[in-house]
């Protein structure tokens, strides 16, 4: 009984930090689903600085006082912006109203979703034990590690942060794809987003996957804003969002460095640098104050004490992990994604096996073996390529909507989008092929699809407008 009560006190204290977080942004200037992706997100970066400040110190007290200072600040924020408090209930409850049948769905999905985060025990990582300084071993980009770590010194930890990364991921998802459809077609992409069968799966786990994942598409939204409007907040919550992204691997600092260089194509191409660099200018004193978060989350200085100690920046990556065989081998691999990201999931696969008399997946299978596997062998592989739904809880995969419906959205956004849709769908495909070229393929390495597929899925919105697909379509799908 002690166990299930101390359990639910980092759900309370995450309840507490998303409505101090709502209150603060909604009412200025934010959209409800836009005010609810920054409250989770940003509660999560908090944590996380508050946490990487103890591990770097040796100060392991700083993590649960930072937790504390945030809930004090969000009692605050609920008490000032108090009268901000029923426009959100009335907003929400219109939204219900007018949508009840997915609203219902969305919210029943993600209580169950929630309590089995809660009830998810992570172990504790040894690198709370000591100051990370201290030591004399390298170490992979920790920003999120504290995902995977008890809120107080005892045994008992939950996964209720990377549940909250998925629910940002949702609102993220509602946000961009209200830029180009209606909120019924928005409503569907969110609901083929957040029903990926590998997002369900890593929401209930530590957030080492997620939490980057939701941060980048976090990134992709505050870019859509200073695009619309340029300002000093979105400005430098595209770097920090970028600088949380940084994954715990070897391929970590990929996906934030391409959209690093799309946010400057974009928002220099569309204001030019003279409007960036005068709000910088006139907000010096807010640059300064996001600057202690830049450091930490760019992992700077781990870098610096990993190549002190070891002379490397990263902490080596595992044994034949990279491709060894150049073009031919990212050429094998791209392949060979494309392949395992079909997925119609093992209760689709069985209905078509019993109506039809064969298997997809089967038939898929033997496909590449009889085409690909003679062209290819195991060049760029590091184990023999196969697809199988008794994986799936291992290996698990993006479903039939991530391999007929954002992948094709993301080519098409390359072939007619207009020029900022076609800069991001470009982005997204080159990210695709560097994970091609760079790693060797494995089927756990589908992990570095998350983001890909993560902030591809608003673009089935462009995909998909309104004169493209029905109302008896919409509800099909969802």
């Amino acid at each position: 009984m002690e166990s299930h009560i101390i359990l639910l006190i980092p759900a309370l204290m995450a309840c507490l930090f998303f409505s101090g977080g709502l209150c603060l942004f909604y009412g200025s200037g934010y959209t409800f689903s836009e005010s609810a992706a920054h409250a989770l997100m940003t509660m999560l970066m908090l944590l996380s600085f508050f946490f990487q400040i103890g591990i770097i110190t040796g100060f392991i007290w700083i993590y649960p006082a930072g937790c504390i200072l945030m809930a004090g600040l969000c009692i605050y924020f609920i008490i000032k912006f108090k009268t901000r408090v029923a426009p959100c209930f009335n907003n929400a409850a219109s939204f219900i109203k007018k949508f009840p049948a997915p609203a219902i769905l969305i919210s029943c999905f993600w209580v169950i979703l929630c309590i089995l985060s809660i009830y998810t025990h992570p172990p504790w990582p040894d690198l709370l034990a000591s100051g990370i300084l201290n030591s004399k071993t390298s170490f992979m980009p920790i920003n999120h590690a504290f995902a995977d770590s008890p809120l107080y010194p005892v045994k008992y930890c939950t996964a209720i942060w990377g549940f909250m990364a998925y629910m940002s991921l949702g609102f993220s998802t509602y946000a961009l794809a209200r830029r180009y459809a209606w909120p019924p077609m928005s409503i569907t992409v969110t609901l083929i987003v957040i029903s990926m069968p590998r997002l369900v799966i890593i929401s209930v786990r530590p957030g080492s996957e997620i939490i980057p994942a939701a941060s980048a598409l976090l990134a992709f939204l505050c870019m859509q804003r200073a695009i619309e409007y340029p300002n000093i907040t979105d400005f430098l919550m595209i770097i920090i969002s970028l600088a949380f992204s940084i994954e715990k691997n070897p391929m970590g600092i990929a996906f934030p460095s391409v959209l690093f260089l799309l946010s400057l194509v974009l928002l220099l191409r569309r204001h030019g640098k003279k409007i960036w660099a005068e709000l910088l200018k006139q907000n010096i004193l807010a640059v300064f104050c996001f600057l202690p978060f830049f450091v930490i989350f760019s992992q700077i200085w781990l870098f610096i004490h990993n190549y002190i100690v070891s002379d490397n920046f990263l902490a080596g990556a595992p044994k034949n992990f990279f491709n060894q065989d150049g073009i031919m081998g990212a050429l094998a691999n791209l392949v060979r994604y494309i392949f395992q990201t079909f997925h119609l999931t093992r209760p689709f696969d069985s209905l078509i096996n019993w109506m039809l008399g064969f298997s997809p997946e089967q038939a898929v299978m033997k496909i590449y073996t009889i085409i690909f596997n003679p062209l290819f062998g195991n060049m760029g592989a590091s184990s023999d390529f196969f697809i199988s739904h008794a994986n799936d809880a291992i290996f698990p995969r993006f479903g039939p909507f991530g391999f007929f419906l954002v992948l094709p959205a993301i080519i098409y956004g390359v072939i007619r989008g207009q020029r900022r849709i076609k800069a991001i769908a470009i982005t997204l495909m080159g990210y695709f092929y560097i994970i091609s070229l760079a790693v060797s393929w494995n089927p756990c390495n589908v992990r570095f699809l998350t983001p890909f597929f993560v902030c591809g899925g608003f673009l089935i919105a462009f995909l998909l407008p309104p004169w493209r697909i029905t109302r008896v379509g919409r509800g099909f799908l969802q």
